[in-house]
């Protein structure tokens, strides 16, 4: 009840926006300050299938989330994986010590998570949450076969496509 009674219509437009704001946080990070990510995850000891995968995940997360304004029924699962990716983050900037500085954008982004998840009402329409899963569920096979298969890595080179390759798994 407490939830359902602030969820006001400036309040469900402030969610939208934050929303924004996560998503369009992250795209930033994963895509225009890729050399910091490079950096954090080598010091994290962390392998380029690991941080590929991650990439691929948070930026599929985001995308969903920027869905989410006018498609309600994506927001909560990306939002508390977007989250679990935040607290993933807190762990292991905490193993390797860094200042706070450098752990702040990721607490920010996990405090945003949660309020987005808070304010989602809980109620699925059948129908469009099996969708999202199946959708889901095929875009990380997609995902996942890319990065290990040696036969997608070899026509993505033979059509002169690897630089890009991660752009169009992000748009399949």
């Amino acid at each position: 009840f407490f939830r359902n009674s602030l969820r006001t219509p400036s309040m469900i437009d402030f969610i939208k926006i934050v929303q924004l704001s996560i998503a369009l946080s992250v795209a930033y990070v994963w895509i225009f300050r890729f050399h910091n990510v490079l950096k954090e995850f080598t010091s994290f000891g962390l392998s380029d299938v690991v941080r590929n995968f991650v990439g691929v995940s948070k930026t599929a997360l985001s995308t969903l989330l920027i869905a989410g304004i006018w498609y309600n029924d994506l927001v909560l699962v990306s939002s508390v994986l977007m989250g679990l990716f935040m607290v993933a983050a807190q762990f292991f900037h905490f193993k390797v010590n860094n200042p706070f500085q450098q752990r702040l954008p990721s607490l920010l982004l996990l405090i945003l998570c949660g309020l987005v998840a808070f304010f989602q009402p809980i109620q699925f329409d059948e129908h469009n949450s099996a969708m999202i899963v199946f959708s889901s569920l095929s875009f990380f096979g997609y995902v996942i076969a890319y990065f290990t298969a040696t036969k997608m890595k070899e026509e993505f080179k033979r059509f002169n496509l690897e630089k890009i390759g991660f752009h169009i798994i992000i748009l399949e």
